[in-house]
């Protein structure tokens, strides 16, 4: 399968960064995946799958993508700063974090925000984007 040009970063490879991320991969476009070094390092061994569940006969057999098809990071800086001089890394970043967590990651990409693609957030809540946009400025952050 040929790779599309939209490199996307999700940002938690949780419910919904799995759903879209595998999703995207799938389809052939170039993902990557920051999650904790533990985390990281089981989706290393075992993959990632989006198993559709009871919705499966409609949406078809679950999804494996072996690690190697996705590309993995524990830290923003290592994703961001893995292009080439003045090439960015990734097009769109998919904030797709629990909420909870969403300050101490808006303190990492605070020291980062320069070299950052514009964010998509699709955390639940209505505060969360305006959070963002506080930290990376408005015209950082895709809502609305």
């Amino acid at each position: 399968m040929q790779t599309k040009s939209l490199r996307v970063l999700c940002y938690g490879a949780g419910a919904i960064g799995t759903y879209i991320g595998v999703s995207l991969a799938h389809c052939g476009y170039s993902v990557g995946f920051l999650e904790m070094p533990s985390a990281a390092e089981e989706l290393r061994s075992k993959g990632l799958t989006l198993d559709f569940g009871v919705y499966a006969g409609e949406l078809g057999s679950p999804i494996h993508l072996d690690a190697s098809r996705v590309k993995l990071f524990t830290s923003l800086e290592e994703a961001v700063r893995g292009g080439t001089e003045g090439s960015p890394t990734f097009d769109v970043l998919l904030f797709a974090l629990k909420s909870f967590d969403t300050e101490r990651a808006m303190e990492e990409m605070r020291s980062l925000k320069g070299l950052l693609p514009p964010v998509l957030c699709l955390q639940n809540g209505v505060e969360n984007e305006d959070k963002l946009a506080t930290v990376l400025g408005a015209d950082r952050v895709i809502a609305d």
